[in-house]
């Protein structure tokens, strides 16, 4: 969405306008599915209250376009810019020198609980005045027709790269199976039976899957057209979400980088095409695994959950709002991995643009409302769970599963080291702008709130005393 100095946001473009629709349709799906399966019905049932529900919202929005209640608040814009003080530039290039040296540091001591401390620091320092003080500045995206058409031929080279590149999964065993279970079975209440085993007696093995609405899309589009099912996944369903992967990923560079979108989404997608040495590296979650619920959490919903929270933070509007949540419960809808994630991607997107001052704070607790679904479900979730066991309690050595988080992801090689040192520093290599703040508080609060290393268990080795 451009969005200039002065005022609200213009029309978005259509590759922005399509994945808002994304979100909307597909939010009101798992909506849709989340009330059929509380209510133990079938796939029927699911298919012909969306249909109702459909119809009532596009009727909905057809009168809210003759309104202005949908239309974006004329809320404090970000700041034109500005000339940075000198001192700022030298913090930067201190930073840049101190990321480098502490990567190094890093790769050649081993240690992971080094590289928390070394990363957490240095973006604590780079947070303090280049993103609680300084003022956001955002600039309107470059457009035009040209650009608009290279990005939709990217996102076409995209679906033909995943139709030829995809490989099964041992995962699909059930995820295909659920959208089968509930076409071959139309008697039985969707996600509540273990169909995989062919038994009537036994539950879906765990609770968080009824959180889940994609598969059930895939079988209604499975059931309507007469498509077996694993060929609406592998097919249907890859190439729709391998098209939306750089749709998504260029809203939000549009506003990261906004004379660089459409180059910085070129570069995503061939990173995610190339690199692939380690089993959960990002982009074997992406084109050649992007037909199953976690790939396009990670990178459809995920990207378009920052777009709506930073769009929301500059520009409140009940229509902000709205698609704040429908991202959120879309992304639901994919994985229940987005009863944490989804929160704390909104929160970081509004963080990138908002300081610690009263207006500032009044927007994110209102944009905060936004997740209160999501989080509602997956605390309705974990009471039907049961406790965890002997085997959930293990004792893990300092630092262990921070290491472990490293390698699953990265490797053990020179990817792991070049995805360390990007974190710590690739706020320092990044112009004024959101992307640098963005480049700051992604890593912040993901280092500080889902990596810290065991710091109890490094104490108490160290003789203190900790109560």
């Amino acid at each position: 969405m451009a969005a200039g100095a002065d005022g609200p946001p213009t029309r978005a473009p259509l590759s922005v306008r399509i994945c808002d629709a994304a979100c909307v349709g597909f939010a009101l799906w798992t909506l849709c599915s989340h009330a059929v399966v509380a209510a133990g019905g079938t796939l029927g049932w699911l298919i012909l209250l969306y249909g109702v529900a459909a119809g009532a919202l596009v009727a909905g929005l057809v009168r809210a376009r003759q309104s202005a209640w949908l239309a974006p608040e004329p809320g404090r814009a970000a700041a034109a810019p500005t000339p940075r003080p000198r001192a700022l530039y030298r913090v930067q290039m201190a930073g840049l020198a101190l990321g480098i040296a502490s990567t190094w540091a890093v790769v050649s001591i081993g240690s992971p609980i080094l590289a928390w401390w070394t990363t957490a620091s240095i973006l604590l320092g780079a947070a303090v005045p280049f993103l609680l003080l300084e003022a956001p500045v955002c600039l309107p995206p470059r457009g035009g027709r040209k650009l608009e058409m290279a990005l939709a031929l990217l996102a076409a080279l995209c679906v033909l790269y995943t139709l030829a590149a995809h490989r099964p999964d041992a995962d699909d065993a059930f995820y295909v199976n659920l959208a089968v279970g509930a076409v071959d079975r139309p008697d039985l209440p969707l996600l509540a039976i273990d169909t995989l085993h062919g038994r009537d007696d036994l539950p879906i093995h765990l609770s968080v899957y009824r959180l889940h609405s994609y598969e059930l899309l895939c079988g209604a589009v499975a059931l309507l057209t007469g498509i077996p099912a694993i060929y609406v996944f592998h097919w249907i369903a890859a190439s729709a979400a391998a098209a939306l992967i750089p749709l998504s990923h260029a809203a939000l560079f549009r506003l990261l980088l906004p004379r660089l979108w459409l180059a910085a989404t070129a570069v995503l997608v061939i990173v995610l095409a190339s690199v692939g040495e380690t089993h959960r590296w990002y982009g074997n979650f992406a084109f050649v695994r992007i037909w199953q619920g976690k790939g396009i959490l990670l990178f459809v919903f995920l990207p378009l959950i920052c777009v709506q929270a930073i769009r929301f933070a500059m520009h409140p509007s009940p229509r902000g709002w709205l698609l704040l949540a429908a991202a959120q419960v879309s992304a639901l809808g994919c994985s229940a991995n987005a009863i944490w994630a989804a929160p704390g991607a909104a929160f970081t997107g509004m963080a990138c643009v908002l300081r610690p001052r009263r207006g500032d704070l009044r927007r994110l607790a209102v944009g905060a409302t936004a997740s209160l679904y999501v989080l509602a479900a997956g605390l309705l979730v974990k009471r039907g769970m049961a406790t965890d066991g002997p085997a959930m309690q293990r004792v893990y050595e300092s630092g262990s599963r921070l290491a472990d988080a490293f390698t699953r992801t990265l490797g053990d090689s020179w990817l792991q080291a070049l995805g360390i040192g990007a974190i710590s520093i690739a706020w320092a290599c990044s112009r004024r702008g959101l992307a640098q703040r963005f480049a700051i508080a992604v890593p912040l609060l993901v280092t500080l709130g889902h990596l810290p290393p065991d710091v109890r268990g490094v104490l108490q080795r160290e003789g203190i005393s900790v109560a």
